[in-house]
């Protein structure tokens, strides 16, 4: 199965999330049938403190080598008083190069583009429409 995502930003730190999970063959239906520019990416998840959703993004093809760091929590409170992790380069939460879109449309920022390796953070308090 893959998962084919909605995410609307409500503002810098919320975002909604729709997901839904299609075979793949109807997910290769839709994506032949969809214009525009895609992301390939390798989610790794682990483990977090209770209330707390971590993965890193190891993304793959033109934007080898770029890694993020994602944190979601249930309030804006939790979202504040969560600490980076020791192993995020930098904050990245509220800089729009480092959106989906923006990450498909340019490519990696310049300086990850030209250094090693990095890990960024991106932290949202996750609101999930209901049903």
């Amino acid at each position: 199965m893959l998962r084919l995502t909605r995410k609307a930003d409500v503002d810098a730190q919320t975002r909604l999330i729709t997901s839904i999970y299609l075979p793949e063959a109807e997910f290769a239906v839709l994506a032949a049938a969809l214009d525009g520019r895609r992301l390939t990416r390798l989610r790794h998840r682990f483990r977090a403190p209770p209330g707390v959703s971590m993965c890193v993004d190891a993304f793959q093809g033109p934007l080898e080598g770029l890694l993020l760091a994602e944190a979601e929590l249930a309030t804006a409170e939790a979202l504040a008083a969560f600490p980076a992790p020791s192993f995020a380069g930098r904050e990245v939460t509220a800089d729009p190069r480092y959106t989906g879109a923006a990450l498909a449309a340019h490519g990696a920022p310049a300086p990850i583009a030209a250094g090693p390796l990095r890990a960024a953070t991106r932290a949202r308090a996750a609101a999930r429409p209901a049903g």
